[in-house]
């Protein structure tokens, strides 16, 4: 029998051992590996959630922080407008007004508003005596000492407790605060100041404050330039803010999760420290994420601090890695947890699916941009906004598309941007086309163990920055033009009105505001003329013309008036526009040029145009009544040598005085003019009997025989009368004056001083 050697079954055995446990280790070094691929995309799917999620949540603190400090601003506003809308505001409508804001439960944070008084050194003394008139007797500017000038709070309400200490504390005398009293001042804007501590702070644990200014100006007084704003600066509206009471009613609904700290600037130091949360230990270290905002509230910079605290963090599912990582390492690698996690993949990867979806079809540009600025993921959107295609962007950087900023400039703000975790800016880009886009970019950068990325959504605001900038053009125009502007509701009440307007009618905004335009009315225009004026508006939607209305100190003036309707996107009427100008004194010039025309220079009575015209309608009058008319063409007798012997201004007197004596010889239908040197012209218009002209004549050659006073001089005249009836001695005005003036010749020449018909042998040449 033969022996099998003792080491054949063992090895046997062995070797079907080893691979007996060699598949196991075999599948769980598989498992591990892919476990260990499970887990680290579960823990930067994780990460990258909860960076958006904080990012999102510091967007709405930031957010909430700049709205209700914008809220606080209208708050002044609102008290800025009741100075602008009186001569004077005493301290019983100031106390009133501000006790109808119910600042405790409307704007909790605002520890008072008040006003101080702008007073110069000179009038400092008469400001006291003034104040202690009022009834405070005690009252004293503080801190004491001259100065060039001062600000002390006149007005503070609430009127009690720690705000009696602020009573008539004069803010202009500290530094943080006078800078941004001057701007305010100069700016006509509100300004905030830096850290303070406030006058109404006594207690050993004192907050952090500051104060928001508006400035005040002289009722009706011009502040449309920094001269005008600094001689007529009233005071300023003061808002007295503690820090922490304001954050207390912003940050409520934030505590459990976020811890925030608030700096004056742009400093991170403890003495630029405003505000620190309660539930924030010192710095935040313990945080396991925080970001940096830099927050513009009023022309002034606050940095603000943001940190995650247990309850955020605690809702970022940190279990899901850890429990990849015991499910891969686990006894338990059967088939079905095998395919649980094929199946839990699939789960994530669809969600993955469908943030890279929402990504992509996003109505905003998006793009991932590595630390050098190149960009490495762009959607359908941004490739749209920019004219590119998205292969294209891949090849390109943020330089590429910049238009404002060089690429040092870029690499600035990107080192900026990666030391405070996010930013939210404005800029302009070049598109491949080579126009310029304005767009709005907010990016947050996200560090990794594999990578550091800077993720960006980017917005076109383009149309927006347009809006924006043609409403502040057109409220300069609105503001600068000179002719007024007028905006009345739909049921015509007025609303708004320019500088214009006052300066036009004499009425100040606010005693217009609210009333019916018909206040202009002038009485000048019967019913029927806005009768018509309101059909056409109704029918065409507009209306022009000449108007004349009333000034406030009741005089009248002409204006050309152009009215339009406002209408919203449907249709309807919501306003009315009406634009106007004052020509009246055009209207002057033009009967001022008129009468130039139609007048004579020296008598001021008609000329030859206008007597032309009076022939002539006389005539028409006369050929439809069958009645007749007379002319009378009179020459002064020895005119001559009174020019020649007393010069030409004792003649001008002469003549004036003759006008005058044949305007009260003559009825007021009748006319006088002169054609020039010593002849006159007289038309009667209506003439029962020819014999009614020579008694008129008659009337004339006695008041011209009658001597003249003039200059110290007695002058004695006389004159001769040719007259010419119609339609005996013509028909028209030249055959008229033809022969009035040839028998004026011959009454000439028959002694002077007598006034003669037309007779027709008078026409015969004169032997």
């Amino acid at each position: 029998m033969r022996h099998v050697s003792g080491n054949r079954l063992p090895r046997a055995h062995l070797g079907a051992l080893h691979l007996e446990y060699l598949l196991p280790w075999l599948a769980l070094l598989a498992s591990l590996a892919v476990a260990q691929q499970l887990w680290r995309g579960a823990q930067e799917s994780a990460q990258r959630d909860l960076w958006v999620r904080f990012d999102f949540r510091v967007r709405e603190l930031a957010g909430d922080v700049e709205h209700r400090m914008s809220a606080y601003e209208h708050v002044l506003a609102g008290v800025q407008g009741l100075f602008a809308a009186s001569r004077r505001v005493d301290r019983e409508e100031f106390r009133a007004y501000v006790a109808a804001l119910d600042l405790a439960r409307n704007y909790p944070g605002i520890q008072g508003v008040g006003f101080a008084q702008a007073v110069p050194a000179q009038q400092k003394t008469s400001h006291l005596a003034a104040v202690r008139r009022d009834g405070f007797p005690a009252y004293a500017v503080r801190p004491e000492g001259q100065r060039d000038a001062y600000a002390p709070l006149v007005y503070i309400e609430p009127f009690d407790g720690p705000n009696l200490n602020a009573f008539g504390y004069d803010i202009y005398s500290e530094p943080i605060r006078r800078a941004a009293m001057d701007a305010a001042r100069d700016s006509d804007r509100a300004a905030i100041t830096g850290k303070i501590r406030l006058s109404v702070e006594t207690g050993p644990h004192a907050q952090a404050g500051f104060q928001m200014l508006l400035p005040v100006y002289q009722t009706n007084a011009r502040h449309d330039g920094l001269a005008s704003r600094r001689a007529n600066l009233l005071g300023w509206i003061v808002g007295l803010f503690r820090m922490d009471d304001l954050m207390a009613g912003i940050f409520g609904v934030h505590a459990a999760e976020l811890g925030v700290e608030i700096y004056d600037g742009d400093s991170l130091e403890d003495a630029a420290l405003l505000h620190r949360s309660a539930n924030l230990g010192r710095g935040g270290d313990a945080a396991r994420l925080h970001s940096i905002r830099h927050l513009e509230i009023a022309g002034h910079p606050w940095t603000i601090k943001v940190y995650s605290q247990g309850n955020f963090e605690g809702t970022h599912d940190e279990d899901k890695p850890t429990f990849v990582a015991i499910a891969g390492v686990g006894v338990s690698l059967s088939l079905a947890l095998l395919v649980w996690f094929a199946l839990h993949w699939k789960q994530q990867a669809t969600l993955a699916q469908r943030y890279a979806t929402a990504i992509r079809t996003s109505i905003d540009g998006y793009l991932v941009a590595d630390c050098r600025g190149r960009i490495v993921e762009a959607n359908a959107a941004l490739a749209y906004m920019t004219g590119y295609t998205e292969q294209e962007l891949l090849a390109l950087g943020i330089a590429d598309m910049e238009a404002l900023a060089t690429p040092e400039e870029i690499a600035r703000h990107f080192e900026k941007m990666m030391a405070a975790g996010a930013d939210r800016f404005q800029t302009r880009w070049k598109r491949k086309d080579g126009a310029h886009i304005d767009v709005e970019v907010s990016a947050t950068y996200m560090r990794t163990r594999h990578s550091q990325c800077i993720y960006a959504f980017v917005q076109d605001v383009t149309e927006r920055c347009s809006r924006e900038a043609a409403l502040r053009l057109a409220a300069t125009v609105y503001s600068a033009v000179d002719e007024a502007v007028m905006v009345t509701s739909r049921d015509n009440r007025i609303i708004a009105v320019n500088p214009a307007f006052a300066a036009i009618t004499g009425y100040a905004p606010e005693e217009v505001i609210g009333k019916n335009p018909h206040l202009l009315s002038s009485g000048a225009h019967p019913p029927a003329f806005y009768d018509e004026l309101y059909a056409t508006l109704a029918a065409t939607g507009c209306w022009n013309g000449e108007i004349v209305n009333r000034r406030k100190n009741g005089e009248l003036f002409n204006e050309w008036l152009s009215i339009k309707q406002v209408r919203d996107d449907k249709g309807r009427l919501t306003h009315h526009v009406a634009v106007f100008s004052d020509i009246s004194e055009r209207k002057a010039t033009e009967r001022r040029m008129h009468h130039m025309a139609h007048y004579d220079v020296l008598t001021d009575l008609p000329n030859r145009t206008l007597l032309t015209d009076r022939i002539q309608q006389a005539l028409a009058q006369a050929r439809r009544e069958e009645a007749a008319l007379a002319l009378m063409f009179i020459d002064l007798d020895r005119f001559k040598p009174v020019n020649d012997t007393l010069g030409h201004a004792v003649g001008d007197l002469l003549l004036k005085e003759v006008a005058i004596r044949l305007q009260e010889c003559v009825r007021e239908s009748d006319t006088v003019s002169r054609l020039g040197g010593d002849e006159f012209v007289v038309l009667l218009p209506t003439l029962d009997v020819a014999a009614d002209a020579l008694l008129v004549a008659e009337k004339i050659l006695q008041a011209l025989a009658a001597p003249f006073a003039l200059a110290g001089h007695y002058i004695r005249i006389s004159s001769s009368i040719g007259i010419a009836v119609y339609p005996e001695h013509g028909d028209d005005e030249i055959q008229l004056l033809k022969n009035a003036d040839t028998a004026m010749y011959y009454a000439k020449k028959s002694g002077r001083n007598n006034a003669k018909f037309y007779q027709p042998e008078m026409a015969a040449p004169v032997p």
